[in-house]
Order: structure tokens, then sequence, then C-alpha cells
């Protein structure tokens, strides 16, 4: 399934992808974050999650994105920056299940 969304401005449509069927596992789902350019779409992100969120927070403009999954004594949170041509891993976060 897919979403559009503006993670830079509301003229600009960007794309984020869920994997769907074979495409997931029990805990986990591949997620692809897709940016217009003048030539087409790029990607700019992948990634197996749980969860992504688009944050409010901005870095170079284009919103933050965060990506978590969590297993039976782990939560794990990956947020990621746009660097001018894609999203990069920023910081990671891990938390144990009480």
């Amino acid at each position: 399934s897919a979403s559009v969304v503006h993670l830079a401005g509301p003229e600009e449509e960007d794309l984020i992808v869920r994997g769907e069927g074979e495409m997931q596992g029990g805990n986990v789902v591949l997620f692809w974050v897709f940016r217009p350019t003048p030539h087409g779409y790029v990607l700019a992100l992948t990634a197996p999650a749980h969860d992504l969120e688009v944050k409010r927070k901005r870095w170079r403009g284009v919103r933050e994105i965060e990506m978590s999954g969590e297993t039976a004594v782990m939560f794990t949170a990956v947020q990621f920056r746009w660097d001018g041509k894609r999203f990069v891993k920023f910081r990671e976060r891990s938390n144990d299940m009480r």
C-alpha cells in the first residue's frame, strides 16, 4: 500500500510504500520512501520496521522519519534525517521491554 505525504511542503508529493502479503513478516514489514525529482521519483529510504512515523521536526527543510520495532525483550527506534539526497540514520535508541 502507498500513501502520499508532504515531507518538505504542501506542494510536494512524497510517497511512503508499505509492503503487504509476502513483503511482511510476523512483526516487521518493509517500507520505502520515495521523493519526487524533475525526472520522476527516487528511492530515498528503505528499511524493515514495525512502524514508520513522519515527525513534525524538520532537518534541512524536510521532516524527520522514525522507524521502530520490538521483540519480546527489546524496543528499538531509529531516527532518519535528510542529507540532501536520501534519508540517513541520525540516532538509534533501544530500551528493554518491561
